[in-house]
């Protein structure tokens, strides 16, 4: 019987320290609100999924709305030209973000 203790005591031990760590790890990955135990998860914020809602623009209508021609957009994208209102991929889709067009407007206005 004494014996089976101590073939038993390192495995234990073992297995403490990994609970122990196991532990400290999802505390780590825990946000910050929820550390307290008195708090559930219910009172806190929600999170919502997804960003506010922003309008995208196909190339054709971004060139439209910036007045220029479509193949000014698409030239200056394959180049990648510095200065160039800042596009998005959507799969294959090119869009342009419709607060970004504004602002690269603005950015680029003379005098």
């Amino acid at each position: 019987m004494q014996i089976g203790k101590l073939e038993k005591k390192p495995f234990l031990t073992a297995l403490s320290r990994y609970v122990r760590s196991m532990r400290l790890l999802a505390l780590a990955c825990t946000p910050p609100c929820l550390w307290n135990k008195t708090m559930s998860h219910r009172d806190h914020e929600p999170v919502s999924a997804s960003p506010p809602e922003e309008e995208f623009l196909n190339r054709d209508a971004a060139a439209k709305f910036l007045h220029l021609a479509p193949s000014t957009l698409a030239t200056w994208a394959s180049r990648g030209k510095a200065d160039a209102p800042p596009m998005r991929r959507h799969g294959r889709r090119v869009v342009y973000a419709k607060s970004e067009l504004l602002r690269w407007s603005a950015a680029n206005r003379i005098g």
